[in-house]
């Protein structure tokens, strides 16, 4: 009988999403990744998106999911610009 392996597939809404395991870039998302059993810390990294990161337990001899969805900054609010001062022409009184 074949020894069983352990899994872990991170699911995302990004599908291109780089998928690394303890600092290793391990896959991509919605892929099974084959990892060491244990507490392991997952960073989910696409362009355009800020990285998350998340520790999971990986049980061994199972495949292990977990769902890291990457979200958008929020673009930051343009500031309104300040009031110009009013310079009135003319002669003073």
């Amino acid at each position: 009988m074949p020894a069983k392996k352990t899994f872990l597939k991170v699911q995302s809404n990004i599908a291109t999403a780089n998928v690394s395991i303890d600092g290793i870039i391990a896959g991509q998302a919605n892929s099974l990744i084959n990892t060491d059993p244990g507490k392991v810390l997952i960073e989910v990294s696409a362009p355009g998106y800020p990285t998350k990161k998340a520790y999971v337990n990986v049980v061994k001899n199972n495949e292990n999911t977990v769902t890291v969805n990457l979200e958008k900054p929020k673009p930051k609010p343009v500031p309104k610009p300040k009031p110009k001062a009013v310079v009135k022409k003319g002669k003073p009184k």
